[in-house]
């Protein structure tokens, strides 16, 4: 039978299911309009039940059968090994071999790391939808306003085709309809692509070394590494042409210049770049605009909701905190006399500082200059101006710690003197904003609880396990956060 065909005859037994993992439970009768469901622009009906039901795990995965799933998505063949307890998933893009009990799936040989773990139950292998599908290649999208789920078969990515997607500077770019392989512009649009697409990544802006590499899925570091049109400057356009992806996507603070240097980018590759804008604040919507462009929307919808719990979470301890902000003062680098320091964005600057959005919106922030130093060090200043600013906590970098506490020169401080210094936590990154991406949320969950322990009323390890696990598909173990978090907390 024709495999579109069959996809057709199907669709309409995946859509309690595609709905779920979109993170739209099933309403009850008459609580909302009609659900439509298309595949490649056309309505599909009809198919009869599943021989088995979707169901939601402790992890709030939708769980479906996987031999009906894999069989509806048109796949050559499902094989079952009962001793192993393996099933094996044989397309013409991906094998695909699962264990139960595993939260680790092998596509092509390489493992991909699952944040929940395929079962058995009445003699049928379970998993979640959304690690098949994007392993097959197919895509689910899910429009909320007419209540439409989208399939896109792999047969229509391939016919040309196209999009029409208008970036956060206006420029309307035409893209493929299905984007299959993606370059980030740099460090920053590299790990929003990281949390919501890896599978998509044709190159890196920057490795992974150790031990940081264990923070995130194994194949990042197979791919060639390109250099960033920003920050360092050091973008490789021959090497990104020789990879020939889709189309390179800019995310961040957007520079007076983005639109002509997205411009220019495309005209160097004959490849089209756009830029998304992506501050602290404006995270959630980056996110979802990145998973309609990229026909990740369940994913997308995932990553902005729990942004933008952290920044609910964060402004209600700031309101309950009122006018009490503890003066705080964030030291990426100590060398003799030499300091330096992140500067503050409030009130003179009417650009954003986007290292320094965390500390400014949870602290009073006391480095004050006239000109804001514009990369990840900050400004560079000296021990006379700490005196004169004398904060009553000190955040510093990785490695900065033992210049600081063993220095009697640094006694003279009140948060020395007090023992209020803390090192931020690093892995991958720093957690405050080095580079100024999506880790900012680890920094708004761990500084806010660091300075306002009795306001803020989380669980910092569960909430940064929960990150790990969303953001990076890993499980982040106890050890691992004890050892991230040795000098984070005062003593």
């Amino acid at each position: 039978m024709n495999k579109t065909l069959l996809l057709r005859k199907t669709l309409s037994l995946l859509l309690a299911v595609c709905l779920t993992a979109a993170g739209f439970a099933p309403a009850a009768a008459g609580a909302a309009p009609p659900v439509t469901v298309t595949l490649d622009g056309a309505p599909a009906t009809g198919g009869t039940a599943p021989d088995a039901e979707p169901y939601t795990d402790s992890a709030g995965r939708t769980m479906v059968p996987v031999r009906f799933i894999s069989e509806a998505l048109g796949v050559n063949s499902v094989n079952w090994n009962e001793a192993q307890k393996t099933v094996s998933v044989f397309s013409d893009k991906a094998k695909i071999v699962l264990t139960a009990g595993s939260d680790t799936m092998m596509v092509n040989g390489s493992q991909t790391q699952m944040d929940t773990a395929a079962v058995v139950e009445n003699g049928r292998t379970f998993v979640p939808l959304r690690f098949i599908a994007e392993a097959l290649g197919i895509g689910a999208a899910w429009d909320g306003e007419t209540r439409t789920v989208a399939l896109t078969s792999a047969a229509a990515s391939a016919s040309g085709e196209t999009q029409t997607f208008t970036d956060s500077v206006g420029r309307a770019v035409t893209l493929p309809a299905d984007i299959t392989r993606v370059s980030p512009s740099g460090h920053l649009a590299q790990r929003f692509l990281v949390a919501i697409a890896p599978d998509l990544l044709t190159s890196l802006g920057s490795a992974y070394n150790p031990p940081n590499d264990k923070y995130v899925p194994e194949d990042l570091n197979k791919l060639p590494v390109v250099g960033s049109f920003y920050g360092s400057s050091d973008i490789n356009y021959e090497t990104i042409a020789g990879i020939n992806p889709e189309i390179v996507i800019d995310l961040g603070d957007p520079k007076d210049t983005v639109g002509e240097d997205m411009d220019s980018i495309t005209a160097k590759l004959a490849i089209p770049a756009v830029h998304i804008t992506a501050k602290l604040d404006s995270t959630p919507a980056a996110f979802r605009a990145l998973g309609k462009l990229l026909n990740r929307e369940a994913r997308g919808e995932e990553l902005a909701q729990f942004c933008e719990k952290i920044l609910s979470q964060t402004n209600d301890v700031m309101k309950a905190v009122g006018t009490n902000e503890i003066k705080a003062l964030w030291v990426t680098g100590v060398n003799g006399n030499e300091v330096s320091i992140i500067g503050s964005n409030e009130e003179k600057h009417d650009v954003t500082y986007s290292h320094s959005e965390v500390i400014d919106l949870v602290a009073d922030n006391v480095a004050d200059f006239d000109v804001l130093g514009q990369r990840g060090s900050g400004n560079e200043s000296d021990f006379e101006y700490l005196l004169g600013v004398d904060p009553e906590f000190i955040i510093v970098n990785s490695g900065v710690l033992k210049n600081v506490s063993g220095n009697t020169t640094w006694q003279t401080l009140s948060a020395v003197k007090n023992n209020k210094v803390v090192e931020i936590p690093s892995g991958p990154d720093n957690w405050m904003g080095s580079p100024p991406s999506i880790n900012r949320f680890l920094g708004l969950i761990w500084l806010t609880k660091v300075l306002y322990p009795d306001q803020a009323a989380y669980d910092v390890k569960a909430e940064a396990q929960e990150y790990y696990r969303l953001f990076y598909g890993k499980a982040l173990s106890d050890a691992d956060y004890a050892e991230l978090t040795a000098n984070a907390f005062l003593k």
